[in-house]
C-alpha cells in the first residue's frame, strides 16, 4: 500500500491542475467533475478500495458524455483516479491499463513531481511501454 498519503493529495491536486476546466459547460460535466472530485478525495484520505470500486462508474459516466476537451479531460482524471486506487491495493495490471488509457488521451501527460514513487515509476513505465 502506497505510505505517502499526502503525496497522494499532491497527485489529486496536479490532475485537478491539468484537467479541471474554469467551469463545466454542461450539467453532466460538472456533476462527473463534482464526483470525481469526491473520488480524489478518498484517495486523499488514503480510501482506495472505495475509490476503486467507484471510479469504473466515473469512468463510464465521462465517457458518455458529449465530445469535447472538457469530457477528455474527465476522463483523463478518472482513469488517473483508477490507477493510482488499483496501485495502492496492488493491482498493478489494473493501474497500467488505467495509466495507459490516460496517456492515450493525452501523450503528453505528465505527474507531478512529488507524486509517489511507486506511483511515478509504474505511471513512466508504461509511458515508455506506449512508445
Amino acid at each position: 500500500m502506497l505510505r505517502a498519503h499526502g503525496n497522494l493529495a499532491t497527485i489529486v491536486c496536479a490532475a485537478l491542475l491539468l484537467a479541471l476546466p474554469a467551469r463545466s459547460s454542461t450539467p453532466e460535466q460538472y456533476q462527473v467533475s463534482i464526483e470525481l472530485g469526491r473520488l480524489e478525495a478518498l484517495l486523499g484520505r488514503a480510501h482506495y478500495r472505495e475509490a476503486a470500486e467507484k471510479a469504473p462508474l466515473l469512468r463510464s459516466q465521462a465517457l458518455a458524455l458529449p465530445p469535447s476537451e472538457e469530457a477528455r479531460r474527465l476522463v483523463i482524471r478518472a482513469e488517473l483516479v483508477a490507477g493510482t486506487a488499483a496501485l495502492a491495493l496492488g493491482q498493478e495490471a489494473a493501474a497500467r491499463q488505467c495509466f495507459l488509457r490516460a496517456l492515450q488521451l493525452d501523450p503528453r501527460l505528465t505527474l507531478d513531481p512529488s507524486t509517489p514513487p511507486k506511483v511515478r515509476r509504474t505511471f513512466e513505465a508504461v509511458r515508455g511501454m506506449a512508445r
